[in-house]
């Protein structure tokens, strides 16, 4: 809840950006596939790039507490990108093999990912603490992501499996805040 009033502040301190909120414009059906296709593409990126984060651990320690909920993340992306997988044939079938970004953007994400795995690797006593800090931001997209594909998709199983994906990882975000804030008590003299 308290994250909730946070947002709800935040948003209306800084105003609100427009949202998606229906399906994609059908007065171009080729541009609004192709949105809806790279939409999908971002979410397999970044469920497959989540699903591998435990690989971590062969390298760094980590609480069990936060290794389970790391884990629990990896297992729910892998299990939300074979499910987008296996209804990627159902109509309007989805394409994944492009993002849509411009290279300054794909170079950008890049960039980012290869500074948080290195600084991940580097960590010391703040390992757990940048762990917790890149899985939030994380599930937070993967849930914004998640729930703006389901508002476009005009398949109704496929927005559904979206609707529970970004729930899924709504409340995943939620942990990881609960433990960023633990994390950051025990930091503190």
């Amino acid at each position: 809840m308290r994250i909730f009033v946070f947002n709800l502040v935040l948003a209306c301190a800084t105003g609100c950006a427009p949202v998606l909120r229906g399906p994609l414009d059908s007065a171009c059906p080729e541009a609004a596939a192709a949105t809806l296709d790279h939409g999908y593409a971002l979410l397999q990126q970044v469920l497959q790039d989540e699903s591998s984060v435990t690989l971590i651990f062969g390298l760094k320690e980590a609480s069990e507490s936060l290794e389970t909920l790391v884990r629990n993340i990896g297992d729910a992306a892998a299990t939300g990108e074979r499910a987008i997988r296996q209804m990627a044939t159902l109509p309007p079938a989805i394409e994944w093999n492009s993002t849509g970004l411009p290279l300054i953007e794909v170079s950008t994400r890049h960039h980012i990912a290869n500074q948080q795995a290195a600084g991940l690797l580097l960590a010391g006593d703040s390992f757990e603490l940048r762990l917790l800090l890149t899985q939030q931001k994380a599930c937070d997209y993967i849930s914004a992501l998640a729930i703006t594909i389901a508002a476009a998709d005009v398949n109704a199983e496929r927005s559904a499996m979206l609707t529970d994906l970004a729930h899924a990882f709504a409340s995943f975000d939620v942990e990881l805040r609960t433990m960023v804030e633990v994390v950051q008590k025990r930091a503190s003299p």
